[in-house]
């Protein structure tokens, strides 16, 4: 590394939504296995991005996008699963499956986990829209 390159390190901000991201991340994995989902696998990466969370029931797959928030301030969580995310979920998806083709017989589909934490990470609301898109 050059001596006058820096390393710029994260912000309060950004440490604080890393730590939102993984705290939500795993209130909706203990969230899928209350309403009985099995969970597959947890940050799925794949050329494309990554896939939060893979869950199976009833023999179909979830492919489950977790969006959590500390206030609506900034509107609702599930609103930044926009068309672009929408596309690399699917192209990253279509990845999974061809890694795993003994997949469940129900076939696929994407959900998306929005949920919205209090001041003391308490969750003050958890949706879950199982057919998203």
């Amino acid at each position: 590394m050059d001596s006058e390159e820096q390393v710029s390190s994260p912000t309060d901000s950004e440490t604080r939504s890393a730590e939102v991201g993984r705290l939500g991340e795993d209130l909706a994995v203990r969230y899928l296995w209350k309403k009985n989902y099995r969970i597959l696998h947890r940050n799925f990466h794949g050329p494309h991005g990554e896939l939060d969370v893979i869950a199976e029931r009833g023999g179909r797959i979830y492919f489950v996008e977790v969006k959590t928030r500390t206030s609506h301030r900034l509107g609702e969580p599930e609103e930044r699963v926009d068309t672009r995310k929408r596309q690399h979920l699917r192209a990253t998806a279509n990845h999974y499956l061809a890694q795993f083709p003994e997949a469940p017989p129900a076939g696929h589909t994407f959900a998306v986990l929005a949920q919205v934490l209090d001041e003391n990470d308490q969750v003050l609301e958890q949706n879950l829209w199982e057919e998203a898109f």
